[in-house]
């Protein structure tokens, strides 16, 4: 059976996650500090083909100027269906 557990630790003002793994009679403890963690998944992301990509595609589309104003034209409509949904 695995068993993992996280608790939020603060140790000299910076935040980590301590990270317990159970595994048959193995345990592995590690300490990781959160805001390294999320910097490095920021630049991970960053550096993925699939946001370059993303991003290549909204630069299109602002650079278009109809399918800009289409685009905001359905942001604008989709936001009110959505708040008139929400009051429901």
């Amino acid at each position: 059976m695995l068993d993992i557990q996280n608790d939020l630790l603060s140790k000299k003002g910076k935040n980590y996650v301590l990270i317990r793994i159970q595994y048959k009679k193995e345990q592995i403890i590690t300490m990781v500090n959160i805001y390294d963690k999320a910097n490095e998944f920021e630049r991970a992301l960053r550096e993925s083909d699939e946001y370059k990509a993303s991003l290549a595609t909204a630069e299109g589309l602002y650079a278009d100027k109809e399918a800009n104003t289409l685009y905001t034209e359905f942001v604008s409509k989709q936001k009110r269906f959505n708040g008139i949904c929400s009051s429901w």
